[in-house]
């Protein structure tokens, strides 16, 4: 398969892979899909006072201000992850953005978890041991406050989890109302799980320009240049359709990388520049941090998909065929019929 097959032929949609995903990541995902789907009532409260209460009027405080949240550790498996909040955006590990979604999750479970029931007096010595064993270590701070308590998954209730607060001998079983899952999960994921996969953070206002390459079928190469008129020109295009250019442009929100690589990473970059890449897509932004050009060259084995090179942060991804098709077109798809 090459790039120039799903260019040309536009029936990318016609392959199918069947991607191994890792256990974590499977519960992620899913956890993730359960919290949005029963979620959207949750976060409009997000922002309020809440903690951890139950029916019977126990209160167990995580959060006195989840709206305040600034910054979290979570040591699990002796990794240490650290996400902290600046004015605009949560970082993992001071080195890369994070994932909104999951910080979301994370806040919205943290803002409306409840206590479910106390431990049975006659297993809470064996939760606790349990828990300082093989619990996740949570630390959530605020400008003027701070929380720590250990969680790890209840095996025998797939939608709670084990808690005890730093200090306390009392342990309690805690769920979040209303969803499905254990909260415990979130709090398992290391750097690379927390680390955003977005690809591009230009937006049609911040574009300035976008240019897609081929360099084996040059007269397809597409190149969009923003007008100080504010309307978008494509080079070698007479009668432009507009909307087709709105389209196209705001797929570039919505570009994800499916895997970062690392094991092997050098290696494997140096054995694709022998050759010259089957696409090249470049972008410039109103932000220098938004520009970004991808090479994308051949199929990877494992994990599946199609290596890219995204630069200038020499970084290796792969990349799932579907979301290059929304991004690599030809010159001719912005004709006006």
């Amino acid at each position: 398969m090459s790039v120039e097959f799903l260019v040309l032929k536009n029936n990318i949609h016609n392959l199918k892979f069947k991607i191994k995903n890792m256990k974590q990541t499977s519960r992620i995902k899913l956890l993730s899909v359960l919290f949005l789907v029963t979620g959207l009532g949750a976060a409009l409260v997000i922002w309020k006072d809440v903690g951890f209460g139950g029916k019977d009027g126990a209160l167990i405080k995580v959060s006195v201000d989840s709206s305040s949240i600034n910054k979290i550790t979570l040591l699990y498996n002796n990794k240490t992850t650290v996400l902290t909040k600046d004015l605009i955006q949560w970082e993992v590990n001071g080195k890369y953005k994070a994932r909104p979604n999951l910080i979301q999750l994370m806040i919205v479970g943290l803002s409306k978890a409840e206590v479910k029931r106390s431990v049975a007096e006659e297993n809470k010595k064996k939760v606790i041991e349990f828990l300082k064993q093989k619990g996740i270590r949570v630390k959530a701070e605020g400008a003027n406050w701070s929380k720590n308590f250990l969680i790890y998954t209840n095996e025998n209730d797939a939608n709670s989890s084990y808690y005890l607060e730093e200090g306390s001998s009392e342990p309690y079983i805690v769920y979040v109302p209303g969803f499905s899952g254990d909260m415990a999960n979130l709090f398992k994921m290391d750097e690379l799980d927390w680390r955003s996969k977005a690809l591009f953070i230009s937006t049609p206002v911040s574009l300035q320009k976008i240019k897609v390459s081929y360099p084996a079928y040059k007269t397809s190469n597409v190149e969009i240049l923003w007008n100080a008129n504010k309307t978008f020109n494509v080079v070698g295009v007479n009668k432009v359709d507009s909307v087709k250019v709105i389209t196209y442009l705001s797929q570039f929100e919505q570009v994800n990388v499916d895997n970062y690589i690392y094991i092997d990473k050098e290696t494997i970059m140096a054995s694709l520049r022998k050759n010259a890449p089957q696409a090249i897509v470049e972008v410039a932004d109103l932000d220098p941090a938004g520009n970004h050009k991808l090479s994308i060259y051949s199929d990877s084995k494992e994990p599946k998909g199609i290596y890219a090179i995204v630069e200038p942060e020499n970084e290796l991804v792969t990349m799932k065929p579907e979301t290059l098709f929304r991004i690599l077109v030809r010159k001719e798809f912005f004709e006006k019929k």
